[in-house]
């Protein structure tokens, strides 16, 4: 069993934000795929750096993490 936090994020409901966002922002055709594939790819850093924060005693509250 993997009990790795990082695993247990459900791609494909990450990946409808990150479209979502994108089209908001005004991205379409082959501008959109590589924006995707760009942000796509910040996700796990970012969440591993999270991850060492907490560890270290960091607390973050929601509008930090989900930006809402």
């Amino acid at each position: 069993m993997n009990t790795n936090p990082i695993s247990q994020i459900n791609k494909g409901e990450v990946s409808e934000y990150i479209l979502a966002d994108l089209i908001k922002e005004g991205y379409s055709g082959e501008e959109l795929l590589a924006a995707f594939k760009k942000r796509r790819s910040l996700i796990k850093p970012a969440v591993q750096d999270m991850i060492k924060d907490v560890l270290n005693g960091k607390l973050y509250t929601h509008e930090e993490v989900f930006g809402v």
